[in-house]
């Protein structure tokens, strides 16, 4: 059977993983799988939310301790609400981009705002990346 890289060596396997998922135990048994994380930032340390972006770091650090020194870490920034958390705040989105760029491997938003229907956090987003 043909392994990953002799089918294409470039492909990746960065998987969705949630804060309170990635334990110890994942990390064991699926680490050595893994190319990076792609980790829904929610705040889960204290319990769930989209209005404290001050756990980036923490979690991230947190995160890092469990793999492999260089395991890439993509924080994912909610712009729109979350079916139980609810929404996000500009305050909120302007501010995980900032600590996720400062601590994270890399920064995506899940689902980029419409600057018609949401400009104020289509306008951070624009700010937040056209200074890489």
């Amino acid at each position: 059977m043909d392994t990953i890289d002799d089918i294409n060596p470039s492909l990746q396997f960065i998987p969705c993983s949630y804060y309170k998922q990635i334990t110890v135990d994942f990390a064991e048994k699926y680490g050595y799988m893994l190319d990076g994380i792609l980790f829904p930032y929610r705040a889960e340390s204290e319990g769930a939310n989209l209005q404290n972006a001050g756990l980036v770091d923490r979690e991230i650090s947190t995160l890092r301790s469990l793999f492999n020194k260089g395991m890439p870490i993509y924080i994912d920034v909610y712009l729109t609400a979350h079916s139980r958390l609810g929404g996000s705040t500009p305050s909120y989105v302007e501010e995980v981009i900032r600590r996720g760029k400062e601590h994270a491997d890399g920064v995506l938003i899940y689902t980029h705002p419409n600057p018609e229907a949401d400009p104020e956090k289509y306008e951070i987003v624009k700010a937040g990346f056209a200074d890489k």
